[in-house]
Protein backbone atom coordinates (compact mmCIF):
# COMPACT_ATOMS: atom_id res chain seq x y z
CA UNK A 1 0.00 0.00 0.00
CA UNK A 2 1.57 3.29 -1.18
CA UNK A 3 1.16 6.29 1.10
CA UNK A 4 0.78 9.74 -0.50
CA UNK A 5 1.17 13.36 1.41
CA UNK A 6 -2.09 15.26 1.57
CA UNK A 7 -1.71 18.68 3.28
CA UNK A 8 -5.83 19.45 4.25
CA UNK A 9 -6.95 22.52 5.29
CA UNK A 10 -6.82 23.49 9.13
CA UNK A 11 -7.54 26.19 10.62
CA UNK A 12 -5.20 29.22 9.22
CA UNK A 13 -2.86 26.75 8.35
CA UNK A 14 -2.46 22.79 7.02
CA UNK A 15 -2.65 19.70 8.69
CA UNK A 16 -0.34 16.78 6.73
CA UNK A 17 -1.59 13.42 6.56
CA UNK A 18 -0.51 10.02 5.03
CA UNK A 19 -3.57 8.28 3.22
CA UNK A 20 -3.20 5.25 1.06
CA UNK A 21 -3.33 6.17 -2.67
CA UNK A 22 -5.70 3.18 -3.80
CA UNK A 23 -8.48 4.64 -1.05
CA UNK A 24 -8.48 7.86 -2.48
CA UNK A 25 -10.36 8.50 -5.34
CA UNK A 26 -10.40 12.10 -5.76
CA UNK A 27 -9.06 15.53 -4.51
CA UNK A 28 -11.84 18.54 -4.54
CA UNK A 29 -9.81 21.88 -4.36
CA UNK A 30 -11.62 25.00 -4.30
CA UNK A 31 -11.39 28.63 -2.73
CA UNK A 32 -13.41 29.39 -0.26
CA UNK A 33 -15.80 32.23 -0.74
CA UNK A 34 -18.70 34.15 0.61
CA UNK A 35 -22.21 33.99 -0.15
CA UNK A 36 -23.28 37.04 -1.79
CA UNK A 37 -25.14 38.96 0.75
CA UNK A 38 -26.22 37.21 3.97
CA UNK A 39 -29.55 39.15 3.85
CA UNK A 40 -30.24 38.73 1.00
CA UNK A 41 -29.54 34.81 0.42
CA UNK A 42 -31.29 34.43 3.54
CA UNK A 43 -34.60 35.85 2.77
CA UNK A 44 -34.49 34.19 -0.89
CA UNK A 45 -34.92 31.63 0.70
CA UNK A 46 -37.85 32.21 3.32
CA UNK A 47 -39.82 33.56 0.08
CA UNK A 48 -38.53 31.00 -2.53
CA UNK A 49 -37.55 28.02 -0.70
CA UNK A 50 -37.46 24.70 -2.84
CA UNK A 51 -40.05 22.16 -2.32
CA UNK A 52 -42.09 24.44 0.18
CA UNK A 53 -44.55 27.07 0.62
CA UNK A 54 -42.48 30.48 1.61
CA UNK A 55 -42.70 31.11 5.41
CA UNK A 56 -45.03 33.83 5.40
CA UNK A 57 -47.47 30.84 4.06
CA UNK A 58 -46.28 28.57 7.06
CA UNK A 59 -46.98 30.66 9.79
CA UNK A 60 -49.74 33.42 10.83
CA UNK A 61 -50.79 36.05 13.49
CA UNK A 62 -51.04 34.01 16.73
CA UNK A 63 -48.82 31.32 16.20
CA UNK A 64 -45.67 30.75 18.61
CA UNK A 65 -42.26 30.36 17.05
CA UNK A 66 -39.54 28.76 17.89
CA UNK A 67 -36.10 28.88 16.64
CA UNK A 68 -33.37 26.54 17.05
CA UNK A 69 -29.91 28.13 16.27
CA UNK A 70 -26.57 26.75 17.16
CA UNK A 71 -24.66 28.22 20.02
CA UNK A 72 -21.64 30.48 19.83
CA UNK A 73 -19.02 27.30 19.61
CA UNK A 74 -20.44 26.36 16.08
CA UNK A 75 -19.41 30.17 14.87
CA UNK A 76 -19.21 28.33 11.72
CA UNK A 77 -22.98 28.21 10.80
CA UNK A 78 -23.27 32.22 11.03
CA UNK A 79 -26.44 31.83 13.01
CA UNK A 80 -25.57 35.01 14.68
CA UNK A 81 -25.94 36.63 10.97
CA UNK A 82 -29.13 35.47 9.23
CA UNK A 83 -31.63 35.09 12.59
CA UNK A 84 -32.22 38.52 12.38
CA UNK A 85 -33.56 38.10 9.23
CA UNK A 86 -35.70 34.92 9.99
CA UNK A 87 -36.95 37.03 12.76
CA UNK A 88 -37.97 40.18 10.62
CA UNK A 89 -39.41 37.97 7.92
CA UNK A 90 -41.69 36.55 10.44
CA UNK A 91 -42.73 39.70 12.17
CA UNK A 92 -43.48 40.69 8.70
CA UNK A 93 -45.80 37.57 8.88
CA UNK A 94 -47.83 38.91 11.96
CA UNK A 95 -45.63 36.97 14.13
CA UNK A 96 -44.96 39.40 16.70
CA UNK A 97 -41.37 39.34 18.70
CA UNK A 98 -43.31 38.13 21.97
CA UNK A 99 -44.43 35.06 20.28
CA UNK A 100 -40.97 34.13 19.12
CA UNK A 101 -38.61 32.18 21.37
CA UNK A 102 -34.79 31.48 20.21
CA UNK A 103 -33.26 27.93 21.64
CA UNK A 104 -29.40 27.87 21.88
CA UNK A 105 -28.95 24.86 20.84
CA UNK A 106 -25.71 23.83 22.94
CA UNK A 107 -26.15 20.09 22.87
CA UNK A 108 -22.80 18.36 24.88
CA UNK A 109 -20.29 21.52 24.34
CA UNK A 110 -19.10 24.41 26.95
CA UNK A 111 -21.58 26.40 28.60
CA UNK A 112 -22.05 30.02 27.72
CA UNK A 113 -20.73 32.99 29.44
CA UNK A 114 -22.77 35.48 30.85
CA UNK A 115 -21.75 37.85 27.78
CA UNK A 116 -22.37 35.48 25.14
Amino acid sequence: MALKEYQLPFGRGFQTVMLPEEHVSDVLEGVPTAACDIKEATVECMRRPIGSAPLAEKVQKGDKVCLIVADITRAWNHARDFTVHVVNELNLAGIPDEDIFIVFAQGTHRAHSDAE
